[in-house]
């Protein structure tokens, strides 16, 4: 009977010695598959870090060819109300044959047009949410006045 003990003894520990080593390969396993899974999301995070560069190499380059095409805009829109007062001018001169008459008539004419620019400008800002810098800059802009209306 003791050689059965010592037999079934001997028995339970190699299956006790299977299921330990089992567990062990599969704990091996699954760090093995863990880590596999550490690069993946390390990789990825590289190809994000990629594109995040790339999109902001991208932004930029067309934030500048935008602030070009602006100024490109901006420069028409000048030569095109250059060539208004131009041809304006020369029609009032005509019709008035003086020079000072023709001057005056362009002068409240251009300070016409920027009054009503710089009403949508003041507008427009106040819409984009910059109210308390354009109350500061009223400030800065307008201190003199404010300065001679306090003598």
């Amino acid at each position: 009977m003791s050689s059965d003990n010592a037999q079934s003894a001997y028995q339970a520990k190699g299956e006790t010695q299977s299921a330990i080593d089992k567990t062990i390969d599969e704990l091996s396993e699954l760090a093995a598959k863990a880590h596999a899974v550490k690069q993946g999301y390390i990789a990825q995070a590289h190809i994000t870090k990629d594109i995040a560069k790339a999109e902001w190499y991208l932004t930029t380059k067309s934030l500048v060819i935008a602030a070009a095409l602006v100024v490109c805009l901006g420069t028409g829109f000048i030569l095109m109300w250059g060539s208004v007062l131009l041809l304006l001018g020369f029609l009032f001169f005509k019709l008035t044959d003086s020079i000072a008459i023709s001057v005056v008539i362009l002068l409240l004419l251009q300070g016409i047009s920027l009054f009503f620019c710089v009403r949508a400008l003041t507008q427009v800002i106040s819409q984009i949410g910059f109210a308390q810098t354009f109350k500061q800059l009223k400030r800065l802009l307008f201190l003199n006045r404010s300065n001679k209306n306090a003598r």
